[in-house]
């Protein structure tokens, strides 16, 4: 993870160097939407993007059976900013020959293993601008022929430049602190679930295992789903400090804070104002699950309670 950025007293001469146009911290989803556009209006050809992995992916730890994305498909990575653009998420499935199998699904959304091959499908088409494999250790202000410009370390052990910064490495997972120095193939963020979930069967012990999942968001309905149809798993306990999985907010009126006027408007608001919204919308993305997850979950329950069986537990209202 860089460094804080700082301010450093370092000065070069823009004869020294390449100085980018643009340097982009990771390549997924927000700087792909990024390098369509600038390939839109012609910007492309002196941006960079750095990627620590060696390859286009999307959330592959968490690419559960039977799992869908959250989202109307369409607020893909380009669509609702240009609908005619051939990087679509229509456009994807017509390459893949899938448009009218698409069509003839009977479900709300995709699966997430379609939107995860969709965005390694658009990020693929700009590998020229992305350097794969490579991890950045530091991000500095430097002076440039006189002018604040941003340096980037990167693990390589070189250093490259840019007039401007596109920070989009994704989210940073969120560890309680009491597993922050526990974490091992043991103790995992949900991110590396199915690659820890392959381990965790080839090493069974000959009585079975028993996982604790701690949360209470769409991704950790998700996986106690996943683990009550896992042979060898005997027990599941599912911590959850609330009274159980809340139904994330989907009504049409809070749906309206994904319009670009919304963002205008909360861009224009002091900041306990944001925060006080923030607060209030939580529930639209973060820590509420969708109506069919919750319904499984119910439904799982109340048949272990007609065969008497006790695979899993919910613990609710743990702090």
């Amino acid at each position: 993870m860089p460094r804080q950025t700082t301010r450093k007293s370092e000065s070069q001469s823009v004869n020294s160097i390449h100085l980018y146009d643009c340097i982009g911290v990771g390549f997924g989803p927000s700087n792909i939407s990024l390098a369509i556009a600038l390939e839109e209006r012609g910007l492309l050809h002196n941006v960079l993007f750095l990627e620590a992995s060696d390859r286009i992916r999307w959330q592959p730890g968490m690419l559960l059976p039977g799992t869908d994305i959250q989202h109307n498909p369409l607020r893909d990575l380009v669509t609702p900013r240009n609908p005619t653009s051939e990087y679509g998420f229509l456009s994807y499935l017509k390459s893949q020959d899938r448009l009218f199998e698409y069509l003839n699904l009977a479900a709300h959304y995709p699966p997430r293993t379609e939107y995860a091959g969709y965005v390694e499908w658009v990020g693929n088409q700009f590998l020229n601008n992305v350097a794969l494999s490579t991890k950045v250790m530091a991000v500095e202000y430097v002076q440039i022929d006189g002018i604040t410009r941003f340096k980037i370390d990167i693990d390589k052990g070189t250093s490259v430049y840019a007039k401007t910064l596109s920070f989009g490495p994704g989210r940073s997972n969120n560890i309680p602190a009491e597993f922050e120095d526990h974490q091992c193939d043991d103790v995992i963020h949900l991110s590396d679930y199915l690659y820890s979930k392959a381990q965790w069967i080839e090493a069974l012990a000959p009585d079975g295992i028993t996982v604790t999942v701690i949360g209470g968001s769409q991704s950790a309905a998700e996986i106690v789903l996943d683990l009550v149809n896992t042979a060898g798993v005997n027990k599941i306990f599912c911590l959850n400090r609330s009274f159980g999985f809340k139904q994330k907010d989907l009504s049409g009126f809070t749906e309206e804070i994904y319009f670009p006027e919304f963002t205008d408007y909360f861009h224009s608001l002091d900041t306990p104002t944001q925060n006080k919204i923030t607060k209030e919308l939580w529930r639209s993305n973060y820590g509420a699950a969708d109506i069919d997850v919750i319904d499984a979950l119910n439904l799982y329950l109340y048949e272990q309670t007609v065969t008497k069986g006790d695979k899993l537990s919910i613990l609710r209202n743990v702090h």
